[in-house]
């Protein structure tokens, strides 16, 4: 990182609001044509450096699951075939909701026409899942979801509208701060050993053998270490390093405070827990007139959801996935 980059980048860190100091280095990353944090504006000068950082508009460019990994997106692409991916304001997603239900009477979409509202994310973080303004968010999501789902079966063309959540939210019951737990191992950070803070997870990298045993024997909070198999159980045991050695889980309905996400407002929802049951999706399926699905869509997983795509898409046979197709889709 260039030193003039940094000297102004530890100036931010002082900035007590989180959305005030994303922009302020958002800017400075684009002036320095660097990459940028993302969502984790929050984290230290001191620890950018050890960590990967990507534009935050990479998503919007082209969706990617990371290096190496392809997506529904490439194949379309390889395909020759055509997507968008639209993620408006909270401000504009009963606009564009509505410029959706236009697209889908005019037989306007693409092949593939993703909508990913944010609001209830954002809401719920701030104010809690259970909050008035959460709930007033969902019944004006819903209210727009129906009219969406409604042109669909009206539809003349082979339309298949997924309805989808990707993970639902628990209200907070209290904060860690591990900075005192971090202190008291006596370890240094960027010399034994590195840790990124993240809402419901602390991970670590160990650089030292010491640190690879005094951490897990040391290190105390409302959480566990996890375990091999546990981290088997949810495909997370890798030989590669890239996203940790030790994994603290918090228990449901903790978070960490402060985390590299946000200092200046603790938040009052947080998902992302380890091997949490109400995260599982909650999908609802709409077809046109022309398309036929033998299905009852209660609560299925992720891997299900992507097969029932593919196999819209015609992309099945050249890109198997885990997962079992959740019903049967008959045109006619």
């Amino acid at each position: 990182m260039p030193s003039k980059l940094r000297a102004m980048l530890m100036a931010t860190d002082v900035i007590p609001s989180d959305s005030i100091r994303a922009l302020v280095r958002s800017g400075l990353f684009k002036l320095a044509k660097s990459g940028y944090t993302g969502v984790a504006n929050s984290i230290p000068t001191p620890y950018i450096s050890f960590f990967r950082t990507r534009l935050k508009d990479q998503l919007e460019k082209r969706p990617t699951l990371g290096s190496g990994v392809t997506s529904i997106f490439d194949w379309l692409v390889e395909a020759g075939e055509s997507y968008e991916y639209v993620r408006p304001s909270p401000g504009e997603e009963q606009l564009e909701m509505g410029r959706l239900i236009r697209r889908v009477e005019d037989n306007s979409l693409p092949s593939l026409y993703v909508l990913h509202p944010v609001s209830l994310d954002l809401l719920g973080h701030r104010y809690g899942p259970e909050s008035f303004e959460v709930m007033a968010s969902a019944k004006r999501l819903d209210n727009c979801v129906r009219r969406t789902l409604s042109a669909v079966v009206d539809a003349e063309t082979n339309l298949l509208c997924i309805v989808m959540s990707d993970h639902g939210m628990l209200p907070v019951t209290g904060n860690f701060d591990p900075a005192p737990q971090l202190r008291a191992m006596e370890l240094t950070h960027g010399q034994d050993y590195l840790c990124f803070l993240d809402s419901t997870a602390i991970r670590f990298w160990c650089l030292t053998e010491e640190s690879r045993t005094l951490i897990p024997s040391s290190f105390r909070g409302p959480g566990h270490f996890l375990t091999d198999s546990e981290l088997r159980s949810v495909h997370a045991l890798s030989h590669s390093r890239i996203n940790g050695d030790l994994f603290f889980a918090l228990d449901e309905g903790r978070v960490v405070f402060p985390d590299f996400f946000r200092r200046s407002r603790a938040p009052r929802g947080m998902h992302g827990y380890f091997a949490q049951r109400y995260d599982n999706p909650v999908a609802l399926v709409g077809t046109s007139n022309s398309v036929e699905f033998e299905a009852a869509v209660r609560r299925c997983a992720h891997v299900d959801l992507a097969r029932l795509l593919v196999d819209h898409l015609g992309f099945h046979n050249r890109h198997p996935l885990d997962g079992e197709t959740i019903g049967a889709l008959h045109y006619t």
